[in-house]
């Protein structure tokens, strides 16, 4: 399936980590996990989460793949995936910023004291270091899709639903994902 540079995905998810654990018992909602993709195929799904599935202490900017890495290793990973129109313009600049994060990937660390930003209401901003939220907040308010009228700092996940002209797509286990596309495309 081919984007037209018009459609942005954010996808939620839960894989039962301990860190998703904690980050769901802190925000009482069911997705601790907030990544961005350029296409529906997910070929573009980018986060910052483990660089290493197995270690937990090995965060960073990541290109996350359905099939590998930590979705793999979390097979029970329940997820909702929405759509959002935006300009083309939008989507070059979207596409700009998450290329400058590929090009730099060494220099990206996760923001682990940033995580409690959001649950004491005050941003701990570090550079070069983000967590999910932080990241797909950041890259929307730069592309100008959306502004949240707050501190990218302070997002939760569950944020990302309540932006204007969201559509759910697709809401269950991540390994039924491909053959949701698979029907799309019948």
């Amino acid at each position: 399936m081919e984007n037209k540079g018009d459609t942005i995905y954010i996808m939620l998810s839960f894989t039962g980590t301990i860190l998703s654990r904690i980050v769901k018992v802190v925000t009482l909602r069911e997705y601790s996990h907030v990544s961005v993709a350029l296409d529906l195929e997910f070929d573009s799904l980018y986060s910052f989460g483990r660089i290493n599935p197995r270690n937990p202490f090995s965060g960073g900017f990541v290109k996350e793949e359905i099939d590998s890495g930590t979705y793999a290793l979390f097979k029970k990973t329940v997820c909702q995936v929405y759509s959002l129109k935006v300009t083309p313009e939008q989507f070059s600049d979207l596409k700009v910023f998450i290329d400058e994060f590929v090009a730099n990937k060494s220099d990206y660390k996760f923001n682990v004291i940033g995580l409690f930003g959001p649950m004491i209401n005050k941003p701990i901003n570090k550079e070069y270091k983000y967590f999910c939220s932080q990241f797909v907040g950041k890259g929307l308010l730069e592309s100008n899709i959306h502004d949240f009228g707050k501190d990218v700092g302070l997002l939760k996940p569950i944020e990302f639903t309540k932006i204007p002209n969201l559509n759910l797509l697709f809401e269950g286990k991540l390994q039924d994902y491909p053959q949701f596309l698979k029907s799309l495309k019948e």
